[in-house]
């Protein structure tokens, strides 16, 4: 499921409507958000792969 999550979708969208910074701070927002989202199958509060995975797999 966490692997179908629209990250580069959203930055586009904001590149495209208002700027490159906004995009940038955005795609870090969310992938600071997976971290805790997508955190389901390990031990802990944070899931990093899944939040690296958001942010560089754009």
């Amino acid at each position: 499921m966490e692997y179908i999550f629209p990250g580069a979708m959203a930055a586009m969208l904001i590149k495209i409507l208002l700027n490159d910074r906004l995009a940038v701070a955005m795609i870090i927002l969310l992938g600071s958000y997976g971290t805790i989202i997508f955190n389901g199958d390990t031990p802990g509060n944070l899931d990093f792969s899944m939040g690296l995975y958001i942010i560089f797999g754009d």
